[in-house]
């Protein structure tokens, strides 16, 4: 049985669908863009611009907070810069590491300077010593880079304090513009009316999620800033580990109360430590002998 063989195209047709067919391709791959939906620019944190006063006053505010919610983590590090290189850390050491160097490093110059104070306000940071007479000029330097470090991230900390309501504002501006977008820009005609409400609506949730990370990165700043001031803070009459001294009792033999109550505490006893002779159990006492039974009445004699 004979196969059927396929149609053959004429030349000349098949040389027109070559040449339509990368055109065909080429608008269907535009399509999006050409007839909407395409990418936010406000979701990615570009600025988007209408041509009309009002409408570009909202949106490059709106990208205005994105560029400052960005850029969160990198003023922190560049408040503390001073104290980390000072404190000899990772550039990206995290916040938990560098108030435990500082503590340590405030522990040992305190044995100097005596009792050291951190006072944070809204305007500003002061670190005192008791001695300071006895400040040498490295101490100076780390006072100063964790007065620096506390006063920036205490700004920090208030100006972002400021964002939701800033949020609220710009929000209720947004949505006293877009009722009016279909009037003014009827009158231009294509896409621009329809990409300003998209973009009105996107910038919404954009808003409400710059609130949310200022509102918590208020919250590690205040934090930051008072672990930091527990961190460097000694008191009179502490040691080293910060604990307090106790003074030696009269008729010691040398020894503090605290070293003596060590050994005796409960927590110090093993279990498999060998008992000594007097932990030894003492022998228990040896029955006494009973008295003799009295004897009975002569009326009670056993007469076989």
């Amino acid at each position: 049985m004979r196969k059927m063989s396929r149609p053959i195209l004429p030349r000349r047709l098949r040389g027109r669908l070559f040449r339509v067919c990368p055109w065909f391709f080429v608008f269907a791959a535009l399509g999006c863009n050409l007839l909407g939906g395409g990418p936010s620019k406000v979701k990615a944190g570009e600025l988007f611009e209408t041509g009309e006063t009002r409408y570009d006053v909202y949106f490059r505010e709106v990208h205005e907070l994105q560029m400052a919610s960005a850029s969160g983590s990198d003023e922190r590090k560049a408040a503390c810069r001073s104290l980390v290189d000072a404190l000899k850390l990772n550039p990206d050491a995290a916040e938990v590491s560098v108030v435990q160097a500082a503590h340590e490093r405030v522990s040992q110059v305190a044995r100097d300077v005596g009792p050291i104070k951190l006072e944070v306000t809204s305007d500003d940071a002061h670190l005192t010593a008791s001695n300071a007479e006895n400040v040498d000029e490295s101490t100076r330097e780390l006072f100063r880079s964790i007065e620096i470090c506390a006063h920036d991230e205490a700004q920090r900390a208030k100006t972002m304090r400021s964002v939701p309501a800033r949020v609220d504002e710009l929000s209720k501006a947004g949505r006293d513009l877009q009722p009016h977008v279909r009037d003014d820009f009827a009158r231009r005609g294509g896409r621009i009316g329809m990409d300003v409400q998209e973009e009105l609506g996107v910038s919404y949730g954009v808003l409400d999620a710059i609130s949310l990370t200022a509102r918590i990165g208020a919250r590690g700043a205040e934090d930051f800033v008072a672990d930091l001031q527990r961190a460097v803070v000694t008191e009179p009459g502490t040691n080293q580990e910060g604990s307090p001294d106790k003074a030696i009792a009269r008729g010691s033999r040398g020894k503090s109360d605290r070293t003596e109550s060590k050994g005796d505490s409960k927590t110090d006893f093993k279990p498999d430590s060998k008992p000594t002779a007097k932990a030894e159990p003492k022998p228990p006492p040896k029955p006494r002998a009973d008295k003799p039974k009295p004897k009975p009445p002569p009326s009670e004699v056993f007469n076989p």
